[in-house]
């Protein structure tokens, strides 16, 4: 726990140490007094890391308040010192050769005096740094350490409770999420994002162990924690460590948290509306130059938006992480000031991104889903250190996609809205990883034999590196870019598949997709015995998601009475059943013999069809079987099929041994389409 809560110091002046490194190694006319001082900042900056390594492997009550202290004015220093270094790359990384001779001389005579800024700078934190090496020898903060106490044995009872922790080795959803902020703010120590990721995990891993953080939902896999919760009581700890060391200033209603006075803003969080605190803006504004992240949450922050450009003023600005709606527009600006970001998140009310983003050569996050935004600037496919690119589906992306070769992640792509040429540019992205593409427009004025074969050309060259990969409303429902070049098995360990037209069948390629851990197929019409013999052929299938929408004048999925055998299967924990059309389910004896969730989507109108047992047969007969969740689509039925369908589920649930917990929701459409439930929520 102690490494994990000390991860903060260590791994800023683990990265200060780095850059100061780098500078030393670069091609700048530096002065001999700035050399010499980044040389002893350095060297002293080592040596301090050294003890700061040692306090991270004890625990707060085992250090001396002096160390405590010491730690503190370190870490804040570090920053100060980090600051200035990327102010200094700043002033030198822009320019460009189309400038003109009056323009380059200009901007030379501006670098010389920033230049001798940098030396008197230097000189000052060379003074501080001093201080604070002096001050060590002199409490001699080496025997300020405390004994270390016998290790506390984990608690047998924590297994049954959740998994081990050593068990949990991946991370999902939000947890990778704030995974991806600790690393674009080089909080968690690594020298690649690989190493970085694993050290997280295992952070997480240890949290998890002690129970401090507790899993809220694990991926099939029983390996993948994707969401994860805090006792209130853990919480308020949480944030009172992280004011009190100056981690992050806090802004609510309430007003500002207690460190916000006598600290400089390393990260801000706004919290709730505070768009009535026009005085508490204006200070904040004018201690903006400091601020390395900056997260809002919540509504009805317009005023927000119209201060976006002093907000955004701080050079050494890493993070932008805007959740919630009421913005308004929130424009990015001058990006040459906040080109240290690397990681961009927004929602809502975003005006378009700036033509000049290349700017932001540090950026490795841009998700800007649900923005509003239609068009991106042909600047974008410069941003050579991109990773992750999140936009709407109705997005139009330029031509050169294939430039960004360190992307790894692609959503949400409507082909339909983009150029041939971007298109062909997907198959050069050697290290995609994940990719999500939809067809749904109609390609109006477009050549759609063209669209189709640069899709089919990219998405085969994709197809063998691909782990996670989404298609939606596919034209060609034989999906002749899934096969197999060599015989060797694509790498694909995720696959949405969502095929609606009216002669879609279960590709008989996935057979091949041996590394296939979780499937999701949307299908019309109805799956033949073949399809399901596909689907429970695949050897490590964890999760499986059915979903069959209605087509007239077809009896639907699994044609009535049709079983599902104790062939195939055989790894099975989650299955996912959503019919919108008319069906039975049976289980027979042996069928998924390791299911342990039962997720169904049904018809209500549909119960009374086939005679006794309703709509789902063999219950009993799924050995695993842990949780049951049906969600009944009320509806064209009646009360009584409605009663029925779910008082069947209860009572195999009941008479099943494991006596599975059983979650039943109803449902119906409103006439605008959406649904809206009917009763609540009923859990045995």
């Amino acid at each position: 726990m102690a490494e994990v809560m000390a991860s903060a110091a260590t791994g800023v002046l683990g990265s200060v140490i780095g850059k100061l490194t780098a500078m030393l190694g670069e091609k700048h006319q530096l002065a001999r007094d700035a050399k010499q001082g980044i040389c002893f900042l350095k060297e002293e900056l080592s040596t301090m890391d050294v003890v700061l390594q040692n306090l991270a492997s004890k625990d707060d009550d085992q250090i001396d308040p002096l160390a405590k202290d010491w730690r503190s004015k370190v870490r804040e220093l570090s920053l100060d010192i980090e600051d200035c270094i990327d102010r200094f790359r700043l002033n030198h990384s822009h320019g460009g050769s189309k400038a003109n001779f009056v323009r380059k001389a200009v901007r030379k005579v501006k670098i010389l005096l920033q230049d001798r800024g940098l030396a008197e700078e230097i000189q000052k934190l060379k003074s501080l740094v001093m201080e604070q090496s002096e001050r060590a020898k002199r409490y001699d903060i080496h025997k300020c350490l405390g004994a270390s106490p016998p290790p506390v044995p984990l608690d047998p009872r924590a297994s049954a409770l959740f998994q081990e922790a050593t068990d949990l080795v991946g991370i999902d959803g939000p947890c990778k999420e704030i995974i991806e902020l600790l690393k674009s703010e080089a909080l968690i120590p690594g020298q690649d994002r690989e190493s970085m990721e694993e050290v997280a995990t295992s952070y997480l891993n240890d949290l998890i162990n002690r129970s401090l953080v507790q899993p809220v939902k694990v991926g099939a896999d029983g390996a993948t924690v994707k969401t994860c919760r805090v006792h209130d009581v853990i919480l308020e700890f949480i944030v009172s460590k992280a004011v009190e060391d100056n981690f992050v200033t806090i802004w609510n209603r309430n007003g500002f948290s207690d460190n916000y006075s006598s600290n400089k803003i390393r990260r801000l969080s706004i919290q709730e509306d505070i768009s009535g605190q026009a005085e508490e803006m204006m200070k904040t504004l004018k201690n903006a130059a400091h601020i390395r992240s900056i997260s809002i949450f919540g509504d009805n922050n317009s005023v927000l938006g119209k201060h976006a450009s002093e907000f955004l003023s701080s050079q050494v600005l890493r993070v932008l992480n805007i959740r919630g709606g009421g913005v308004g527009e929130f424009y990015l600006g001058h990006v040459k000031r906040i080109s240290q970001m690397k990681y961009c998140r927004i929602t809502d009310g975003t005006q378009d991104l700036p033509e000049d983003i290349e700017k932001l050569q540090h950026l490795e996050t841009l998700d800007i889903f649900d923005t509003g935004i239609r068009k991106l600037p042909a600047s974008i496919i410069q941003l050579q250190r991109l990773v992750r690119l999140r936009v709407d589906p109705e997005v139009q992306l330029p031509d050169g996609i294939g430039n960004l070769q360190a992307l790894e992640e692609l959503s949400t792509i409507d082909l339909g809205f983009q150029s041939v040429k971007f298109i062909q540019g997907l198959g050069d992205l050697i290290n995609l990883k994940v990719l999500e593409i939809f067809w749904q427009c109609d390609t109006v004025g477009r050549d759609v034999e063209g669209h189709k074969k640069a899709c089919i050309s990219s998405l085969t060259k994709l197809f063998t590196r691909l782990r996670q990969l989404s298609v939606v409303g596919w034209l060609d429902a034989t999906f002749p870019f899934m096969s197999l070049c060599g015989g060797t098995p694509p790498p694909l360990q995720r696959l949405v598949l969502s095929i609606w037209n009216k002669s879609s069948a279960v590709p008989h390629q996935i057979s091949s997709l041996l590394n296939l851990t979780r499937l999701y197929i949307g299908l019309s019409g109805e799956v033949s015995k073949e399809g399901i013999n596909i689907l429970a052929s695949l050897p490590i299938l964890l999760s499986l998601t059915v979903f069959l929408d209605d087509k007239e004048g077809d009896s639907g999925v699994f044609h009535p009475r049709h079983a599902i055998n104790s062939q195939g299967f055989q790894r099975l924990v989650k299955f996912t059943f959503r019919c919108w059309s008319e069906a039975v389910l049976e289980f027979e004896p042996g069928a998924m013999p390791k299911l342990q969730m039962l997720k169904l989507d049904l018809r209500a109108r549909c119960q009374f069809k086939y005679g006794d047992g309703g709509l789902v047969l063999g219950l009993q007969n799924l050995a695993g079987l842990k949780h049951v969740a049906l969600s009944i689509k009320c509806e064209a039925a009646t009360a009584d099929e409605v009663d029925s369908l779910e008082d069947d589920i209860r009572g195999a649930a009941g008479l099943h041994h494991n006596r599975p917990i059983v979650q039943v929701e109803r449902w119906c459409l409103r006439f605008d389409g959406t649904r809206v439930q009917q009763a609540t929520i009923r859990t045995s």
